[in-house]
């Protein structure tokens, strides 16, 4: 529900203040990290032998490596979290991410021994055909709203 809340904020603010997508993404991680930071001096553990049990000396650069090149990846979701909040709207942008998970979960039932029970087929089947329905009422609705626009009419 604070997703939902979120991305309908985030969409409003970007419509008000008229960021574009990088803006929106640079303020959206910038808020987020005294959050972060607050949660990191809090929970973690930053002695000496923490960080040379984390970060052994044998595979630091690997670990470097791998932390700069997922915050590079986060960037890049963010950037296209602002994009199809802008283009799409936010109905679009929670319907793909609630139907991104239907190929996650059926690979675990087909390859990682996830059990096959009815309730969890049928939970994607289910996803499968709301992403069906949600696609056609779209596609009608472009149709509708182009042709009230062929018309010089208003839309409804």
């Amino acid at each position: 529900m604070s997703a939902d809340a979120q991305v309908l904020f985030m969409r409003k603010r970007i419509k008000v203040t008229g960021f574009k997508d990088w803006d929106s993404m640079f303020y959206n991680n910038l808020l987020s990290i005294p959050i972060l930071v607050v949660a990191s001096i809090v929970v973690e553990d930053w002695g000496s032998e923490s960080l040379s049990l984390n970060f052994p000396a044998s595979n630091r650069a690997v670990l470097l490596s791998a932390i700069a090149f997922s915050g590079a990846a986060a960037v890049f979701i963010s950037y296209s979290t602002a994009w199809c909040v802008r283009v799409c709207g936010s109905t679009t942008y929670s319907m793909v991410g609630a139907l991104n998970k239907l190929p996650v979960a059926a690979s675990g039932m087909l390859f990682f021994g996830d059990p096959a029970s009815f309730g969890n087929v049928s939970a994607i089947g289910v996803g499968g055909i709301a992403g069906i329905v949600y696609a056609v009422a779209k596609t009608n609705q472009a149709r509708v709203d182009a042709a009230n626009r062929a018309r010089g009419g208003s839309k409804v």
